[in-house]
């Protein structure tokens, strides 16, 4: 199993630039024989109905 210490600063900064600006949406960690070898961001954009 890997540890997160064992996580390379490559893939942490991949991680955390995923995550940075979303508002709303998921980020996917995908991992294979315990390596991250994926990351998928899915952004969601909601709209207020109201003000359009």
């Amino acid at each position: 199993m890997n540890k997160v210490g064992k996580t390379s600063d490559v893939w942490v900064h991949r991680i955390l630039s995923a995550l940075d600006n979303l508002k709303y949406g998921t980020v996917e960690i995908v991992v294979h024989e315990d390596r991250i070898v994926q990351i998928n961001r899915v952004e969601r954009n909601r709209f207020d109905h109201e003000k359009a």
